[in-house]
């Protein structure tokens, strides 16, 4: 029964060593290095670094999109899209933080640069 125990001890701790090194890495990222990459129909069409305050409109597959970069973070202020799902997502900030606007086949992430 002692042997068990032990495994069962082990286990845990290694799988809490795996769960802090995750948090670790998505949350002590430092913001100078982050970059917010637009992808259009799977392709990305703009990466810009998540420090520079801009306004992107783009037209999307169903409608017209506006993307707002402020004070170091990123959201879709406007779509034409019914549901409003991506709009009311809000901000994000961290790196692999996503918003998915589906009708416009539009993608927002945060992460590292991407040469296009």
């Amino acid at each position: 029964m002692g042997k068990i125990r032990n495994d069962i001890i082990l286990i845990c701790i290694v799988l809490a060593l795996i769960i802090t090194s995750f948090i670790l890495m998505f949350t002590l990222r430092k913001k100078d290095n982050l970059y917010v990459n637009i992808y259009k129909e799977s392709n990305i069409i703009y990466s810009i670094p998540i420090k520079e305050d801009k306004v992107i409109e783009l037209d999307g597959y169903e409608s017209h999109m506006i993307i707002e970069i402020k004070d170091e973070s990123v959201r879709v202020k406007e779509s034409g899209c019914h549901n409003q799902i991506c709009v009311n997502v809000g901000f994000i900030k961290n790196f692999g933080e996503t918003i998915t606007c589906m009708p416009n086949l539009v993608f927002v992430k945060i992460g590292d640069k991407i040469d296009i």
